[in-house]
């Protein structure tokens, strides 16, 4: 407990929220029931107070957290490639970029403009309406 103490201090000289933080967190992840790997490596030596004391808090993690960590990661990774690869599918034309950034983003609105700027292409700009302000449309 003192080398680890000496090794934060060393880190972090003056005792501020930062320094108190890391403690905590270090005390915290040490006693944690789940982290007996820690807590082992770390009392016979296979990890240094050093070591420790460098360590993210993903590293720290208890095994079971870290493997939840993990796969949430990974889910999440292969949701974004899906939602990559059925953007390229539906809109497969030069807007691809925009309307693909929009619905990886999640932004619809951003969707529904792109879409109307790719139904557009081309158009001479006959659809800005009439002279009288009207979109040519006499139903009212």
């Amino acid at each position: 407990a003192r080398d680890i103490e000496a090794v934060v201090a060393n880190m972090l000289p003056a005792i501020d929220k930062q320094y108190t933080t890391k403690v905590r967190s270090l005390a915290s992840n040490l006693r944690n029931a789940g982290n007996a790997n820690l807590r082992a490596s770390v009392l016979t030596g296979s990890i240094s107070a050093e070591r420790l004391c460098r360590m993210s808090q993903k590293d720290l993690a208890p095994d079971q957290l870290a493997s939840y960590v993990k796969r949430m990661e990974d889910e999440s990774m292969r949701q974004r490639i899906l939602r990559k690869k059925d953007a390229a599918q539906l809109f497969p034309n030069k807007f691809l970029p925009e309307i693909g950034a929009a619905i990886v983003k999640g932004k619809e609105g951003d969707v529904a403009q792109a879409q109307q700027a790719a139904a557009t292409d081309g158009d001479d700009g006959s659809d800005a309406g009439d002279a009288d302000g009207s979109d040519g449309d006499s139903s009212g």
